[in-house]
């Protein structure tokens, strides 16, 4: 069994017990076995004995850290960090099940020199139903967070729920966002990814992708309809927005300009890559709302 010197996996967590535990006990699992597991919850998670044997044999350490779900997921990162021990951290999200080379990947690549790494998020359907028929994960895949491989055409493409750091990058760049990020109330907005990645970047700190870093994320009912996806098109319109503002000297040209590149997009892989042209009304009216939520006061 390869051994990985000095890393650590953090989990960031939104009230899934069940799915944690069997996330827990896929990383048993991995090629290259974490030295260190930190899990952010709220208060009251508990593991099965029979779980917490099985680390203790492995010498994994593992470690409860409570949060409040009501602060933003940048903020969450943050403490996360603050708590490991190891040099390098790696991100998952609880309803997410890695393949088992994915931390061996990762790890891969930082030693090699990345000070970023982010791998492939593919869509783990439990559906108690057929998929939709206007479902096409290159078009509507990063609103649930999976397809990235497809999201090379549109410049974001390592995203929060699977990717790496070296920890001294904070110290460079400085932490994750804090008001960016899932919350639990409040006009929701995301992003404290692509602002840190955006702020490495900048910095001409070595961001990679390893395509053999492969993450699997939980996809049900709950995520696949056209209400979940509104939400989170709202939700990308209001990131784009501060992303925007932060970033760029013109946050509108560079909000409208980002837009008219995933029209550009749509149409790219409806036309010339046989995307589901179903798909394609779907994700335009999709975009529609990010301008809905580009234009929402609150943010």
């Amino acid at each position: 069994m390869v051994a990985v010197k000095n890393s650590v996996v953090l989990i960031t967590i939104r009230e899934r017990e069940s799915d944690l535990l069997e996330l827990l006990s896929h990383l048993l699992q991995q090629k290259a076995k974490p030295q260190e597991v930190i899990v952010l919850c709220e208060a009251g998670i508990q593991i099965p004995s029979q779980l917490s044997t099985r680390y203790r044999k492995c010498g994994i350490g593992i470690r409860f850290i409570e949060v409040m779900l009501e602060v933003p997921l940048g903020s969450s990162r943050n403490t996360g960090i603050r708590c490991t021990k190891g040099e390098y951290v790696y991100f998952l999200d609880d309803d997410a099940i890695p393949a088992d080379s994915w931390l061996y990947e990762l790890e891969k690549s930082l030693d090699s020199g990345a000070d970023v790494a982010g791998g492939v998020t593919k869509p783990r359907f439990l559906l108690k139903r057929r998929i939709e028929s206007w479902w096409d994960e290159a078009l509507l895949g990063g609103y649930i967070a999976v397809g990235n491989e497809y999201a090379k055409f549109t410049n974001n493409s390592i995203w929060g729920c699977n990717f790496a750091v070296k920890k001294d990058v904070t110290e460079k760049i400085g932490y994750f966002d804090e008001s960016l990020g899932l919350r639990r109330f409040g006009p929701q907005v995301l992003g404290e990814d692509i602002d840190f990645i955006l702020r490495a970047a900048k910095r001409r700190l070595d961001v990679r992708v390893n395509a053999q870093a492969i993450v699997y994320h939980t996809i049900d009912e709950c995520k696949l309809n056209l209400s979940y996806l509104k939400e989170r098109a709202l939700a990308n319109g209001r990131t784009m927005k501060i992303i925007a503002r932060k970033h760029n000297s013109n946050s509108i040209f560079a909000f409208f300009r980002s837009l008219f590149s995933k029209i550009c997009y749509g149409f790219y892989v409806v036309l010339l890559r046989g995307s589901n042209v179903m798909a394609l009304p779907v994700y335009l009216k999709m975009l529609l709302y990010h301008v809905v939520g580009w234009l929402d006061p609150r943010v």
